[in-house]
């Protein structure tokens, strides 16, 4: 009889022990008689060996599963269903193997499932109950206090996801824009009237949501999320929305085209943007879109070779609705040090001439030191410059153009076709490296060590004038 009174008084003070106000509780087991425990020599009881283990805590399940009182009992099912790795969990080897929904109650955010699984290599099946999950609201409140935000794998740059925005902002068509569509990218979630409560849509919740009153305006997707015949908030200063960049959006529309800009130098390309830009872009469905250089937006990076502007997207069909603007860079051009393989120089009439005069009666050898006396400005442009390209030669002039407000001299192709305009020696300095006179030969080594604000390192060719 004692024994029997015993037992009772334990099952009620473990039932009491895991009463609902515990946030996560494991079921009530029937108690049984634990080994006795030798003390050891200093009269303390020794640690269990954890190999002695046979079946997991739920302490132990949380920490395999992730869970915490935040999640749903939506999501928590799913994380237990889908998880099945082999985890260390303080310093135990657990792996479920199977899970088996026993009971549910999102509206009070609880559920119980039986777990069969593996620990330390043995097998165990147990069933746990967890509780103090978020719970589900009445489904007024699903309406009224329903509201949206980006999953976290989209929550930092929106516009790259694969929504259809533009049938949304510019053709006003809202027939995609279903919850169920929406849900691959937006979390809906509502709150219960304390704001305690977080619960996040299930699937089920999902198919039972209507979405009404979609809209764009100023950065801003809104709409009225109507739960199970329910209406949710219409006004636009009070429905749910998501914050949305268009012009971002639109930007991914427009993409470089390095094949285009690795043929080219990036000051003329600079220069001359309103013509290249238009070779160097790729736009998504051309036939619709036009992009438009804005006026005076162009800059230029020396550090990085690249070039940046704005531009303005619209439709052939509206050109004068803009739909979008913003920041373009284009990179991927000509490093300055491919002029140590494509200029050269060569010999004049008129430079034979001059240096005729200068050096016709010095003694063979070397005449660096009456190169000295003669600045290279005095007569670099009585040469005949140019760069190779595509297999040719292409003949460059002297002429003057603005650089950082100052008219500087800069060396551009005889040509005017417009794929030769990337080549724009501007501001350019020479130096002379040798001077060797043969008879009527004078080989020059002719260095060009600065040109477009960058210094150069062996670009040097060699000029040969007849005396």
């Amino acid at each position: 009889m004692i024994k029997k009174f015993l037992y009772a008084a334990a099952m009620i003070a473990l039932l009491t022990a895991c009463g609902s106000d515990d946030p996560i509780a494991e079921l009530p087991v029937i108690p049984t008689e634990k080994p006795s425990v030798s003390p050891d020599v200093n009269g303390e009881k020794p640690e269990v060996e954890k190999d002695t283990i046979t079946e997991p805590k739920l302490t132990d399940l949380q920490i395999y599963f992730n869970l915490n009182n935040s999640l749903t009992v939506d999501q928590a099912i799913k994380y237990i269903t889908e998880t099945r790795d082999e985890k260390d969990i303080n310093g135990v080897i657990l792996r479920i193997t199977e899970t088996k929904v026993e009971t549910r109650n999102d509206e009070e955010g609880k559920c119980t499932i039986l777990f069969t699984g593996i620990i330390n290599k043995k097998e165990f099946t147990k069933q746990f109950s967890f509780e103090g999950l978020s719970k589900k609201p009445e489904k007024y409140f699903m309406a009224k206090r329903g509201n949206m935000k980006w999953k976290e794998e989209f929550r930092s740059n929106p516009e790259k996801c694969p929504i259809a925005f533009d049938e949304l902002y510019r053709l006003k068509k809202t027939d995609k824009f279903t919850a169920k569509y929406l849900s691959q990218w937006v979390d809906f979630y509502a709150t219960n009237p304390e704001g305690t409560s977080y619960y996040v849509f299930s699937e089920e919740d999902i198919a039972k949501t209507e979405i009404t009153n979609i809209s764009y305006n100023d950065g801003l997707i809104s709409l009225t999320i109507n739960y199970d015949g329910i209406t949710g908030k219409t006004n636009y200063k009070e429905q749910p929305s998501l914050k949305f960049n268009k012009d971002a959006y639109y930007q991914q529309k427009v993409t470089l085209n390095r094949n285009n800009t690795k043929q080219y130098y990036m000051q003329g390309f600079y220069e001359y943007l309103e013509s290249f830009y238009g070779n160097a872009i790729q736009v998504e469905d051309e036939e619709t879109f036009l992009v438009e250089l804005v006026r005076d937006s162009k800059t230029y990076d020396r550090g990085d070779n690249s070039v940046r502007c704005h531009f303005s997207l619209s439709t052939f069909t509206n050109p004068d609705v803009e739909l979008a603007r913003f920041e373009f860079r284009f990179d991927g051009f000509k490093p300055l040090t491919d002029l140590k393989k494509e200029w050269f120089l060569a010999t004049r009439s008129e430079l034979n001439e001059y240096m005729s005069k200068k050096l016709a009666n010095a003694p063979d050898g070397d005449v660096m030191q009456q190169m000295k006396r003669m600045p290279v400005s005095n007569w670099i442009k009585l040469t005949q410059m140019g760069v190779r390209r595509d297999g040719g030669a292409l003949e460059l002039y002297c002429d003057k153009i603005r650089l950082n407000n100052i008219d500087v001299d800069a060396w551009i192709p005889v040509s005017r076709r417009v794929i030769h305009s990337d080549i724009l020696l501007a501001g350019p300095h020479f130096e002379v490296r040798a001077a060797e006179k043969k008879g009527k030969l004078l080989t020059i080594q002719v260095a060009l060590i600065y040109v477009n604000e960058t210094s150069l390192k062996d670009v040097v060719v060699p000029l040969e004038v007849m005396l």
